[in-house]
């Protein structure tokens, strides 16, 4: 969330926010085997701001934020597992970014 929110909400994002998606981190749990917390946070940022507040709401607009972005990530980053961009892409140790520029990346 700290990553996601650095680069689409400049930076101010709710600390429950933060604390909510804390266990995405590192592809949940720093295990790196699931999905990208920058994806995941993105995700969850995007339920929050656009996401319906009870069932007889429509999930139509959050529903093509998220699909957009998840298109836009899957482009630009080239995969959703935390492991394989650190193992074969360029956020690894070693390669020359680090994992919260993923989101300036995706502006």
């Amino acid at each position: 969330m700290l990553a996601v929110g650095e680069h689409l909400r400049d930076g101010q994002v709710e600390e429950s926010l933060v604390r909510i998606a804390n266990g995405f981190a590192g592809g949940i749990a720093g295990t790196r085997v699931h999905v990208c917390g920058a994806l995941t946070g993105g995700i969850i940022l995007l339920g929050y701001l656009h996401g319906r507040a009870d069932a007889s709401g429509s999930d139509d607009p959050v529903y093509e934020r998220v699909k957009r972005f998840r298109e836009l990530f899957l482009d630009e980053i080239g995969g959703p597992i935390c492991q394989d961009l650190r193992d074969d892409g360029p956020y690894g140790p070693e390669g020359p970014l680090d994992c919260r520029l993923l989101m300036g990346r995706l502006e």
